[in-house]
């Protein structure tokens, strides 16, 4: 069945009631408070077509329309949802929609040895009557599978037919979340019954009536390891004063251990340095300073080849140059969703090393570096997260730190360690690439732009289309890394000849001198190329640059003191590839 011509009629209709209320008046709400109130009650079966929309799209694979493995990016990209709205329209659709499981057996209990002297027979009889118990166990979960559906769909029709709507399905279905293994049995039946409180109830006591139904159902059938199976944290997204809230479920040994970690802080003057300064912090101000202490020491004391538990602030040497008492405000990005104003920064405090990044002026690039290993090395990661900040596929806004660093051309087709051949990638997208370019079950496949040389997705062929153009990731959250800055220049038009007598820009390789990518720093000091024949004051030319001091991206790692292992020297280029976007040492 089609359901255009009925959606033209709703579009045409909304329209005129869009346009009726255009100028809203008293006069206009009071002609049409009684049909005002029927038209929320006609949205609100939305709500039920919402979730069995994405129930269907479920059961049709509608991620394969998008290049993806999951339906949730289906809703997101196509419908224009958010993450948390696709996955609340997925999960009603499938306790709408879905199978009911039985719930998992409890283990049967071991029979008894046999005595030497049992007969045949009673061995016989014996086998019959576990047999007859199986099967009565089987015929009382199909019975309460039915009964559940029978349930199940009179409240459907119910929450149809009384208009209820998404506010208050989505206030019964978290509610129902929160029962614990041993309850699950009962969450249809709890669903039935809060449909027929919802249309009498207001939201927050509907709230109310079906936790208490959920509390009492819980503690009926204690679940010992109901709290270490509802463990959980989680970590909110910045709001306009730059914080985020801190949410979540502890068990009780992580519990005692916070609690005792935090103890300290209630005492005041905790982490106060002068004893002589008065601490007018409340308590649960200290109480966040100590765990940032914490977090900070963990840092501090944690050795990963990764770079793992450290912040990586990225802003370019402009920025610092021109700060001003005006920018104490402005945000700078990290490998975190997190973004820090310069006292932030400053509290995290500075570690005795840090890393200078290089980019193409043009392209926004980092400098090619061969590599012999598969892993990306700390250094390779700073210049990806200085160039990209996020993960690279379109519309995907997932900070650093949740990506895993691809392989562009992958390792088991010879491709290359080098900042050229990589790209971040979230986890989900990551698993949708597909490495063999084939197109196959229309998964595409990470790819540099041919004329932008950004990392970008081309998606697989379809009729009409068979060589789509690569799409790059242009999120806002993008436009905030190093190579987005670099690439938004105003530099010069003309620039002159370099040393090496190439066009800057044009990416071909200079006769002398050797890439560099990351380039360390001691301090704020000069830079020092890697390598152990490296002189110990080099002077950098920087061919890729236009002419006056060179502004190269600055990314500063904060949170860990701990000395790194020198840059080893990757003057080998892959022959595949050349270098694009070269820089020369010499001195």
């Amino acid at each position: 069945m089609d359901i255009g011509e009925h959606v033209a009629a709703i579009e045409h209709h909304l329209s005129a009631i869009a346009d009726t209320f255009a100028e809203p008046t008293a006069g206009l709400f009071t002609a049409n408070a009684a049909a005002i109130r029927s038209l929320e009650q006609a949205c609100n079966l939305k709500a039920d077509i919402d979730a069995a929309i994405a129930y269907a799209a479920d059961k049709a694979n509608a991620g394969d329309r998008v290049g993806s493995s999951r339906t949730v990016d289906y809703l997101m990209k196509e419908l224009g949802l958010s993450f948390p709205e696709a996955q609340s329209r997925l999960k009603l659709g499938h306790h709408y929609h879905g199978r009911i499981r039985p719930p998992e057996p409890e283990p049967e209990p071991e029979p008894e040895p046999e005595a030497d002297d049992t007969s045949e027979e009673e061995r016989r009889r014996a086998e019959e009557e576990r047999h007859r118990a199986a099967e009565e166990r089987r015929r009382l979960e199909a019975e309460r599978i039915r009964r559940d559906e029978e349930i199940r769909a009179r409240a459907r029709e119910q929450a149809r037919k009384k208009r209820i709507g998404p506010e208050k399905l989505g206030i019964v279905n978290r509610e129902l979340d929160k029962l614990n293994n041993q309850a699950a049995h009962l969450r249809h039946e709890l669903f039935g019954l809060a449909i027929t409180e919802a249309h009498q109830r207001l939201a927050d006591d509907l709230r109310e009536w079906i936790r208490n139904r959920v509390i009492r159902a819980n503690r009926n059938n204690h679940d010992p390891h109901a709290a270490f199976k509802n463990r959980k944290l989680t970590l909110g997204r910045q709001d306009a004063d730059g914080g985020a809230t801190l949410s979540g479920y502890l068990t009780g040994d992580v519990l005692a251990l916070m609690e005792a970690a935090l103890a300290p802080a209630r005492t005041a003057g905790h982490l106060v340095d002068d004893p002589s300064v008065q601490d007018t912090r409340s308590i649960t101000q200290r109480r966040h300073d100590a765990l940032g202490a914490i977090l900070k020491n963990h840092s501090a004391k944690t050795l990963a080849r990764t770079g793992v538990a450290t912040v990586v602030v990225s802003m370019s040497a402009k920025d610092i140059d021109e700060m001003t008492e005006s920018d104490v405000d402005h945000r700078y990005p990290t490998n975190t969703s997190a973004m820090l104003t310069p006292g932030e920064i400053l509290r995290l405090g500075a570690t005795k090393y840090n890393y200078v990044v290089v980019h193409d002026s043009e392209t926004g690039n980092p400098l090619n570096v061969g590599r012999t290993e598969r892993l990306a090395t700390v250094e390779q990661r700073i210049a990806l997260l200085a160039t990209q900040l996020v993960c690279t596929d379109p519309d995907c806004t997932a900070p650093f730190c949740e990506c895993e660093i691809h392989h562009i051309k992958s390792w088991q087709q010879k491709g290359e360690t080098d900042i050229w051949n990589l790209a971040a990638l979230c986890r989900p997208h990551h698993g949708d690439n597909r490495d063999e370019r084939d197109g196959r079950q229309f998964r595409g496949h990470a790819e540099r732009d041919p004329v932008t040389q950004r990392v970008g997705k081309r998606p697989p062929g379809r009729p009409g289309n068979p060589d789509p153009a690569v799409r790059v990731n242009n999120t806002e959250r993008q436009e905030h890394s190093g190579g987005a800055k670099v690439r938004n220049q105003p530099w010069p038009d003309k620039r002159a000849p370099t040393a090496s007598g190439k066009k800057p820009g044009t990416g071909e390789p200079p006769s002398t001198g050797e890439p560099f990518n990351a380039v360390r720093a001691t301090g704020m000091g000069e830079p020092t190329p890697s390598g152990p024949s490296s002189p110990p004051t080099p002077v950098l030319s920087f061919d890729e640059m236009p002419p006056g001091p060179p502004p190269p991206h600055l990314s500063h790692e904060f949170g860990t003191s701990r000395p790194r292992r020198p840059m080893q020297d990757h003057s080998r280029q892959p022959p595949e590839q050349p270098p694009l976007f070269p820089l020369n040492g010499t001195g």
